[in-house]
């Protein structure tokens, strides 16, 4: 029996660090996100954005982020997961949640961002 537990044990230990690796690098792409999301706004591309607080309501209802532009209001979540998008997408399909591996260049970031805002079909404004 205690060999058991002990397997039982360093199987929890490993999933925890898993997850808190996976949390970190997701932490590491929201951060990625808001910089490029900042670089649109000084450009004027965009007219502001607002990050939404880990476990707040809106994180939880699949809005990372939610950015303005003449006046109107889009809201995304960025993941490193393709399961979750896919979960996401299936809870939340009024906005869209995107995969985004940790070495997406941000050109491709800021194009989705820039789609969204400029008129993609499948997701309006709220």
């Amino acid at each position: 029996m205690a060999k058991k537990e002990g397997r039982m044990i360093r199987k929890l230990a490993y999933n925890n660090k898993y997850a808190q690796q996976n949390a970190l690098r997701g932490i590491l792409l929201e951060n990625k996100v808001e910089k490029i999301i900042q670089q649109l706004v000084e450009r004027e591309d965009l007219d502001g954005y607002i990050r939404h607080r880990k476990n707040s309501f809106d994180d939880l209802h699949g809005k990372d982020f939610t950015v303005i532009k003449n006046g109107k209001r889009y809201s995304f979540g960025v993941t490193i997961s393709e399961r979750s998008m896919r979960r996401a997408n299936k809870i939340h399909p009024r906005w869209p949640t995107w995969h985004f591996r940790e070495d997406t260049d941000d050109k491709a970031i800021e194009i989705c961002i820039l789609t969204l805002v400029n008129g993609h079909p499948r997701f309006p404004p709220e």
